[in-house]
């Protein structure tokens, strides 16, 4: 068996970049893997702070979804709160009052345990998405970002992917 890798890919992300404000969440574009037909997708990225500092044990959380209707663009069905629409526009902010329970946590981007400062970013290590559907990687999937800090965030952030095939 031999392993290859795509080229890295962005996620579009611009809702996390530009008006995700304290408490918020929102959803990147949906990546669709009909067409690439992927075994894994490695997924990684930069969480970047705005304007106003987040203090220190406050987190990034990121959360991974999935389509279950190939025939789906816009709609994240399937469990998820139906005011999710990754379609229309590309990606949607959705109230602070969303319960997570049915989100599946991908990543916590804790903030550094020194002093934080102004339009910060936080990296987060890649990581394969297949094992969070039994290893299986969905013919659709999304992310989901929950601002838990108490700051709006700023220009920066970005998710980028590299697919993965067994052959």
């Amino acid at each position: 068996m031999s392993i290859t890798y795509s080229s890295d890919a962005a996620i579009s992300v611009s809702i996390w970049t530009t008006t995700l404000l304290a408490g918020e969440y929102g959803n990147s574009a949906i990546f669709d893997n009909t067409g690439t037909l992927y075994n894994d997708l490695i997924v990684g990225g930069v969480i970047e702070g705005g304007s106003t500092t987040v203090l220190v044990g406050e987190s990034f959380d990121i959360y991974i979804g999935a389509l279950y209707d190939k025939d789906t663009t816009t709609t994240a069905g399937g469990g998820i709160d139906t005011g999710f629409d990754p379609g229309t526009p590309a990606e949607e902010a959705v109230d602070v009052a969303f319960v997570k329970a049915n989100l599946i946590l991908f990543e916590s981007v804790s903030v550094e345990a020194t002093t934080p400062d102004v339009a910060q970013g936080y990296n987060f290590n890649p990581k394969g998405c297949a094992a969070f559907f039994n290893g299986i990687l969905p013919q659709k999937i999304f992310f989901t970002l929950h601002n838990s800090t108490g700051a709006a965030l700023g220009t920066g952030s970005a998710l980028n992917s590299v697919g993965v095939t067994y052959t």
